[in-house]
């Protein structure tokens, strides 16, 4: 019986550790973005910034509606720090 309760203790454990990595989208778009300028150029596609909290002197925090991702970029040098699924404010 002990054996039983440690088999699907386990197989619990194993089955939300694996629901924690990124997804596709988010790969992506970090590989898009992350350490690179803000995409200005594609506001067409990605859809009109729309500035959210967390937005202060040193960095900008954005989502983007059509592109349904936020980003958040040091303001002097326009480097894009981090990227995040949805609208996420900091």
């Amino acid at each position: 019986m002990k054996k039983f309760i440690l088999g699907i203790l386990s197989l619990g454990m194993m089955i939300s550790f694996s629901g924690c990595g990124n997804s596709e989208k988010l790969q992506k778009l970090e590989s898009l973005y992350v350490n690179k300028k803000v995409p200005f150029s594609q506001y067409s596609q990605i859809g009109q910034p729309e500035t959210l909290k967390g937005t202060n002197n040193s960095q900008w925090v954005a989502y983007f509606s059509k592109g349904d991702f936020t980003i958040v970029s040091d303001k002097k040098t326009n480097i894009v720090q981090a990227v995040y699924e949805g609208k996420v404010e900091q």
